[in-house]
């Protein structure tokens, strides 16, 4: 599960930045076979995959099976991306999902659609991974039950995106304009990004529980022992439930939820069968470890910093040019507009990745560690929670030496305890290691976050990096059109638009079929408190070579404004209607419908 919660960032990412083609009927049938061709050519690899798998496990060829088949799981994963990607990026799929009429528009059903794709080809894998599974891991569930339990078992990742969604969609599509521009400013974004993840906290355990079909706990002495063992402990829960991950057969228990009243604690049938009184206690006192040091808590603190800080790069003006920079200097002139999008999100998804492996994967780990010695000294005895581990181990294709980013080895988990035992300054150490990693971590979040959001310190950094390109450039080439149209930008969102203007202008004199620089200058133009009439004729002239070459929402969007000030109305609304028909989802083309007719937009 963790590790597709990586997976399906990564996905909606590459989603969400790659450019489309609106026109779809010229490329229709050649990108739906090439995506299907793409997909048979995956099935292919996963068939022959798992087939060498089973055939080495039935030779006895190697040892170890079940980390072969995970790392198995962790390359097709990734392959799946990377065919996800190719998809996205040469056969058009997001001008494909944007072309459904009416749902096409709307932002969560295109991010539905993508994870939908992406869900295939994980099916695709799980589809000829379920005989390997099941010979390695000695169980006996249905294909189509362990897919769609795979299935079932990821999908809860995805509420809070699909919830977020939702409510931005809302919000986008009402009238409350105020909410709008509280919420396009990094404050208003960070403070309802809190709001929505400590709602999503409190009350998503009962939509997971729901939809996993968790059950309460049917009574019996184990079930009683463990009952009675949480109330010796103290702890407040909503229930114990059945957990039926993979038909249950898998072994594990958990918890979820941060108070007590939508707090669940979780346990597979296996498990119940598998473990005695003493080593069940052990696992509810290890669950308990994580209520008790609130790591749902911690770890939901992780994400935030981490949304925070993706948020603060992505919208940083020198994340714009330094990347610009360095596309401008290891590229190929003969890179498409896409791969150069693609090049501009590698930072970010190399990023995601260092943030989630390493800073979120050492605290996971050393949460486990230390909800491990929560219920050694609760028992006083690590004895039934290392038993209750080797058990699992075993029984789950032995798995003992099986790390992961985010969990110990069984042999490493155990191997603490039985030294702690030996010597309890070690569980001390490993409180202190704790408490100085996560403030050293808030500490670090606070930094990056004046850099990103204190604009003192923004703009400083921006100016610095401009002048250090301009600098360095001047010496060897400034005519990188690349590099000065993301400079231009950036002047444009520090309000320095003289400076804009006097780049764009150099922009078109080196390359008059730029059709972005040409756009932009026009809006520059006619755009000023008070636009002289000479600039608005000259924005009309700039806006029309705009649309010429580029017939996007953005240039019609500008020439109809020029129009509009002109005094040609019916032509600005002509073209203000075909920029919405185009980006039907832009709550600004609809204000400029508006303004230029004096009425709703309900007839459109």
């Amino acid at each position: 599960m963790f590790n597709n919660i990586i997976y399906f960032i990564i996905v909606l990412l590459l989603f969400n930045i790659s450019l489309y083609d609106r026109d779809i009927s010229g490329s229709l049938l050649y990108s739906i076979t090439m995506i299907a061709l793409f997909w048979a050519i995956y099935a292919f690899m996963c068939r022959m995959g798992f087939r060498r798998l089973i055939k080495a496990y039935e030779r006895g060829a190697s040892s170890g099976y079940a980390a072969i088949y995970q790392r198995l799981i962790f390359k097709l994963s990734l392959s799946a991306i990377i065919l996800f990607s190719i998809d996205l990026f040469s056969f058009n799929l997001k001008g494909l999902i944007e072309a459904i009429p009416v749902a096409g528009s709307i932002y969560v059903f295109q991010g539905l659609s993508a994870l939908i794709i992406f869900i295939i080809y994980l099916s695709t894998m799980w589809h000829f991974a379920h005989p390997a599974y099941n010979m390695i891991f000695g169980t006996d569930i249905g294909k189509r039950r362990f897919i769609s339990g795979n299935i079932r078992f990821n999908i809860p990742v995805l509420f809070p995106w699909l919830m977020l969604s939702i409510v931005t969609d809302l919000i986008n599509y009402s009238p409350w304009q105020g909410l709008k521009i509280f919420l396009d400013r990094p404050a208003g974004q960070i403070i309802f990004l809190l709001v929505f993840l400590l709602i999503i906290m409190i009350f998503i355990p009962v939509v997971i529980k729901s939809f996993w079909g968790c059950k309460p706990l049917p009574d019996s002495s184990k079930a009683e022992g463990i009952r009675n063992f949480l109330r010796q402990l103290g702890l407040r829960y909503r229930d114990i439930v059945n957990w039926p991950l993979l038909e249950g057969k898998m072994m594990t228990a958990g918890i979820m939820g941060i108070i007590p009243g939508y707090r669940y604690i979780m346990i597979t049938d296996s498990l119940m069968d598998i473990l005695s009184p003493s080593e069940l206690n052990a696992v509810m006192a290890h669950e308990a470890g994580h209520a008790k040091y609130k790591h749902q808590v911690k770890l939901s603190l992780l994400f935030i910093g981490f949304f925070i800080l993706v948020m603060g790069l992505i919208d940083s003006d020198y994340y714009l040019i330094f990347t610009g920079y360095l596309v401008s200097k290891f590229s190929s002139h003969s890179m498409t507009e896409s791969l150069h999008i693609l090049v501009f999100s590698l930072p970010v998804v190399l990023g995601l990745i260092i943030y989630f492996r390493f800073i979120m994967g050492f605290f996971m780990r050393h949460f486990e560690r230390e909800a491990d010695v929560y219920a050694a000294v609760t028992l006083n005895d690590p004895e039934p929670i290392i038993s209750s581990f080797e058990k699992i181990a075993l029984l789950s294709g032995k798995i003992r030496d099986l790390p992961s980013w985010h969990h110990f080895s069984i042999r490493q988990r155990v191997e603490f305890l039985l030294k702690s035992k030996e010597n309890p300054d070690l569980i001390k150490r490993h409180k202190r290691l704790m408490v100085s990693a996560f403030i050293a971590y808030l500490t670090g979040v606070l930094l990056l976050s004046s850099i990103f959001f204190i604009p003192t310190v923004k703009n400083q950094i921006t100016y610095s990096l401009i002048s250090f390109i301009i600098k360095k450039e001047s010496k060897q080439n400034l005519n990188d059109v690349e590099l000065m149209m993301n400079i231009a930008m950036v002047y444009n969102d520090m309000k320095k638009v003289d400076k804009a203007k006097e780049i764009y202008e150099k922009v078109i004199v080196i390359d008059r079929k730029q059709a972005m620089a040409l756009n932009n200058l026009a809006w520059l133009l006619i755009s000023a408190q008070n636009p002289d009439p000479d600039d608005i004729k000259r924005g009309y002239e700039l806006a029309k070579d705009a649309v010429r070459l580029e017939r996007s929402p953005e240039s019609l969007d500008t020439l109809a404004e020029a129009c509009f000030l002109m005094g040609k109305r019916e032509e600005a609304i002509r073209l203000i209607e075909e920029a919405i028909m185009l980006d039907r989802s832009n709550p600004h083309y609809r204000k400029q419908y508006e303004r230029f007719t004096d009425k709703g937009i309900t007839d459109l």
